[in-house]
């Protein structure tokens, strides 16, 4: 009588590179607990070891993925906002008379509709002085996008494209929401004190009229004059 075959082994795993589904898992699983903490708590309060608890992983994996927690963040927003990113850098490249303002701000809303966490996560790690990724934002979008944004406004105000006051299917438009109103309203008012430098204050109007408020939450009653808190100069 022939002996029993004895069951095959299933060789274990060695360490190294995860297979591919699992790899994909644990990149996800990480951006998104990062995503959560640092909205929570700031980028410098969260270490590399609460992010890879979070989401469950060996702290490894962070410098396996991104190289560091630095590269991580990165990762994040370019996961994020980068698809949006790329359509608006399509458009602002394109010539003007194919361009407009209108197509600009439509981008830029659907970039902060599909992600509402953004604006938290900025005003904390790039609009406040001491913030994280300040210089970094501005070396990476702002010295990229800001003259072709300046560029386009003068065209299309010489074009006669551009009205003097807000359409008033803005305030239905608007996705709301404190700090959505605050940046929207202020990228308004110092784009438009940056690129007149004589002028001192802004006054916003709603379909030709005074009105109170956009969203309910930025007083609109009075001229707005810049916010240097929101305007970071060159990196030295």
């Amino acid at each position: 009588m022939a002996a029993p075959r004895r069951p095959r082994k299933t060789p274990a795993r060695q360490p190294g590179r995860p297979s591919a589904r699992t790899a994909q898992d644990v990149r996800g699983q990480l951006i998104a607990a990062a995503r959560d903490l640092f909205l929570k708590y700031g980028y410098r309060a969260v270490s590399s070891r609460q992010v890879a608890a979070a989401a469950g992983a060996n702290p490894a994996m962070i410098h396996y993925y991104f190289g560091n927690k630095h590269g991580l963040y990165k990762a994040m927003l370019e996961q994020a906002i980068g698809p949006g990113v790329a359509r608006l850098n399509a458009m602002l490249e394109a010539p003007p008379e194919e361009a407009s303002v209108a197509r600009m701000l439509d981008t830029y809303m659907h970039i902060l509709e599909a992600n509402p966490w953004i604006p938290g996560l900025l005003l904390r790690e790039v609009l406040m002085p001491d913030g994280a990724f300040r210089d970094q934002f501005i070396r990476d979008f702002g010295s990229r996008f800001a003259p072709r944004v300046a560029e386009l406004v003068r065209h299309e105000t010489l074009s006669g494209h551009l009205r003097k006051d807000l359409d008033p299917a803005i305030k239905k438009s608007h996705p709301g929401g404190t700090l959505q109103e605050l940046m929207t309203v202020y990228t308004i008012v110092n784009c438009v004190l940056t690129n007149l430098p004589d002028l001192q204050e802004v006054q916003i109007l709603i379909g030709g009229q005074e009105a109170d408020t956009l969203a309910g939450h930025v007083d609109l009653r009075r001229p707005l004059r810049k916010n240097d808190s929101l305007i970071a100069g060159p990196s030295q």
